[in-house]
């Protein structure tokens, strides 16, 4: 509820995609490997920020490494 309250209603927290973004949607990366996803309909803006950081190309590129050495893909 904080971090929904703290988030812009568009855009990254400071504007461009920066650090402070990925520090606070690392966790959520994380907890989606063991099935967890963020409920849209409660925290929106988390959400939205959180598919976001995954878009952008080099933690995307990070992200599929990552689960082909997982064994997600």
């Amino acid at each position: 509820d904080y971090l929904e309250g703290q988030l812009p209603d568009g855009g990254y927290l400071f504007g461009d995609f920066s650090l402070a973004d990925l520090s606070i949607v690392s966790p959520f990366i994380n907890a989606s490997y063991a099935g967890y996803d963020i409920p849209a309909d409660t925290w929106p803006k988390m959400a939205r920020v959180v598919s976001s950081v995954r878009d952008e190309a080099p933690v995307a590129e990070i992200l599929a490494r990552e689960a082909k050495a997982l064994g997600f893909g």
